[in-house]
């Protein structure tokens, strides 16, 4: 595990840096990364490969001078650097800024966030192993199937955050991930892929990953043509999860300032059915994206980035909230980058058993064809690519191959019929299954 001793040592030794060099102001933040990885593929002629520890510090460091400017370094950072040498490196690079100083001085939770696995240090080299050979001879078990990839990774990740406001934060947290690409022994250009991941390693370690992707793939083959009517569809969470995780950049502050997204700032700007309520929440406990601070050492607040139906919050950085005299919401990232937190999407009342019969026939999207979801944030448009099944219930389900989805963000949410009451955390995104009316494939 990481010396959190040397992080806060490093940072101390920023901020009297810079005092000495005449900044007045001064925030630097120190991340401490130890990985370690698992990997199988099928070129393998023995089991897992585990490698690591990795380790990995790296400084990020803001100054604000008398002059009104920033600048700013980052890099990997040693003990014992010449921290007098990256402060005059960061002094050299400030440019004028309306980034009159270091962030505000907020209260931070440090309690109950629930992202350090206290079983870390007594995982062995051959626990980690054992979670990609039990996922690959579970795919393998399934007749037809077989597994391309199983990759296990882990990560500690220690954080010190110190500003010349006062403020002197830390926090250490893991993340365990678990990614299988699975596909069809006769047909290999045919796969799917899907990652668990977690803050704690039991739960990523007890999931049949393996085994349920082989299951998913040997059902992608013998596809017969789609139906000519219209016809309700079904989402499938991990599809809704993919979806609203690639749509949530929209509502970043400076992309809607600058007119680089759909979202327009109108508090009143419709956005989809009522059903739709999407809210950003950092600190969930044992959330994927739970942290106590950003970056610049704010804690995240709660946002209600889409209110029943309606554009709610945005994501507000420390320059775009200082200019609004307003409350930064504490979701940036080092580089300016945004960081979103866990996002929790409104479950409905009924579940999948009751609300199929309602639907005759109907469209099941089961699962994306690619990765990631083609989603483009300034018009909203969406391209989606999804494994399509034609489905009864009470009848067998039939495949219709790949089917292509042309829509929009704002058309989509629309189209929402009913949301299910099966809450599934996939990622940092809970969601339940989706019905629509509306959405057809391009023919």
């Amino acid at each position: 595990m990481s010396d959190s001793n040397v992080e806060q040592e490093i940072t101390s030794g920023v901020l009297k840096a810079a005092q000495y060099a005449g900044m007045v102001g001064c925030e630097a933040l120190v991340t401490t990364s130890i990985s370690r990885t698992a990997t199988w593929q099928t070129s393998a002629v023995t089991g897992a490969v585990v490698l690591g520890p990795r380790t990995v510090r790296t400084l990020h460091l803001r100054v604000f001078t008398s002059d009104d400017k920033v600048g700013s370094t980052q890099g990997r950072v040693t003990e014992g650097e010449n921290l007098d040498a990256l402060v005059a490196d960061a002094a050299k690079a400030a440019v004028a800024s309306k980034d009159a100083g270091p962030a505000p001085r907020l209260d931070v939770p440090t309690m109950g966030l629930g992202i350090m696995d206290r079983r870390n240090d007594k995982l062995a080299d051959e626990d980690r192993a054992s979670v990609v050979e039990n996922n690959v001879a579970g795919c393998g078990a399934v007749q037809g199937a077989e597994a391309a990839l199983v990759r296990y990774t882990e990560e500690i990740r220690s954080r010190s955050f110190a500003s010349s406001r006062g403020v002197t934060l830390s926090e250490t947290g893991t993340h365990y991930s678990l990614t299988v690409v699975a596909r069809l022994k006769d047909d290999q250009g045919v796969q799917i892929s899907r990652e668990v991941a977690s803050r704690h390693f039991a739960d990523v370690a007890s999931i049949p990953l393996g085994a349920s992707l082989g299951r998913q793939v040997i059902r992608y083959k013998d596809s017969v043509a789609l139906p000519e009517e219209d016809l309700p569809v079904v989402l499938e969470p991990q599809l809704v999860a993919q979806i609203m995780l690639a749509a949530a950049p929209a509502f970043e502050c400076k992309r809607v300032a600058a007119g680089e997204s759909f979202i327009t700032g109108d508090p009143d700007q419709v956005l989809g059915n009522t059903k739709v309520h999407m809210i950003d929440d950092a600190a969930r406990p044992g959330g994927l994206a739970t942290r106590s601070f950003d970056a610049r050492g704010v804690p995240p607040m709660s946002i209600p980035l889409i209110r029943e139906g309606k554009a709610g919050s945005l994501y507000t950085d420390v320059l775009t909230a200082r200019a609004a005299d307003s409350r930064p919401s504490g979701h940036q990232q080092e580089e300016e980058k945004l960081w979103m937190g866990n996002l929790l999407l409104r479950s409905g009342n009924r579940s999948r058993n009751m609300m199929f019969p309602d639907l005759g026939r109907f469209l099941n999207l089961d699962a994306s064809a690619s990765p990631t979801i083609d989603l483009n944030l300034r018009t909203g448009k969406i391209n989606i690519e999804a494994h399509t099944f034609v489905s009864e219930a009470g009848t067998p389900e039939v495949y219709a191959g790949v089917q292509r989805f042309e829509t929009d963000c704002i058309s989509l949410w629309s189209a929402v019929h009913e949301i299910g009451s099966d809450q599934q955390r996939h990622g940092q995104v809970d969601v339940s299954t989706w019905i629509l009316n509306g959405l057809t494939p391009v023919r």
